[in-house]
């Protein structure tokens, strides 16, 4: 039986034992998730949809199986959301069925982590999808939010700094991944990707040893002038040219997607 594995907390879950959130902010169903909050640091008092367990639950983990969708069982409304049974973080509707890679970038403060992110969306978004005929979206509100308001608007639009990325103990915007998907089409059969972006603070790069362990790819990078003997270590050097922006750039791949 496939597990899948929460890009937030890193727990890993049979598919069978997913559970979902009803999506009627009308519902009398609606109560403070205690587990959400202990996750997302957000205020315990703040209601959202009730997490529950289908009721064709049970058949489906002796199958094997899993739900797309599912009734509340106070209001009776359909939905789509399915959430971590551990910290009830919202995942993708075809969760464990769509082939997912987690990448991280990480590196020291001011090394461009959160350039490189912007940049590569946007060539996705740009470039990639149309030179190779493949659909690139968002996965979920708040990744594009994110991408459009703190990435995209400053670096592209105002041609402006980006703001320094907040350490994850006191933002939670900084713990919650980006989720793209890129869809492409190989012999007349259409496939599917979930990349899963991790940007993380300078500050800490040395905490991330859990979500750095859990990806399927790591770029490390790191910026010429907080080493010296920096042309003596880099394995992979490039120096890329984007609009204006230079960015000195290596990456260490630990494991390649």
């Amino acid at each position: 039986m496939s597990t899948i594995l929460c890009p937030f907390c890193f727990n890993k879950s049979k598919r069978a034992d997913l559970q979902f959130r009803c999506g009627n902010v009308k519902c009398s169903g609606m109560t403070p998730d205690l587990q959400y909050a202990a996750y997302q640091g957000s205020s315990p008092k703040d209601k959202k949809g009730q997490v529950f367990t289908p009721s064709s639950g049970l058949i489906n983990k002796l199958l094997g199986k899993t739900l797309r969708k599912a009734n509340c069982p106070t209001c009776q409304r359909e939905t789509f959301k399915r959430v971590c049974p551990t910290c009830h973080y919202e995942l993708g509707y075809d969760a464990g069925e769509t082939n997912e890679k987690m990448i991280a970038v990480i590196g020291g403060r001011s090394s461009g982590k959160s350039i490189y992110i912007t940049t590569l969306i946007h060539r996705l978004e740009n470039e990639v999808g149309r030179n190779f005929q493949a659909g690139v979206m968002f996965i979920g509100d708040s990744t594009r939010e994110r991408y459009t308001k703190t990435m995209k608007e400053p670096l592209f639009d105002k041609k402006d700094i980006l703001k320094p990325t907040i350490r994850a103990a006191s933002n939670v915007e900084t713990k919650t991944p980006m989720v793209i998907r890129v869809t492409f089409n190989v012999k007349n059969k259409l496939n599917a990707v979930n990349l899963v972006l991790f940007d993380t603070a300078g500050e800490d790069t040395t905490q991330a040893k859990e979500k750095i362990s859990a990806t399927a790819s790591m770029l490390y990078l790191y910026h010429p002038k907080n080493a010296p003997f920096y042309g003596k270590i880099a394995t992979n050097f490039k120096y890329i040219l984007n609009k204006g922006l230079m960015l000195w750039q290596f990456s260490i791949s630990l494991k390649w997607l």
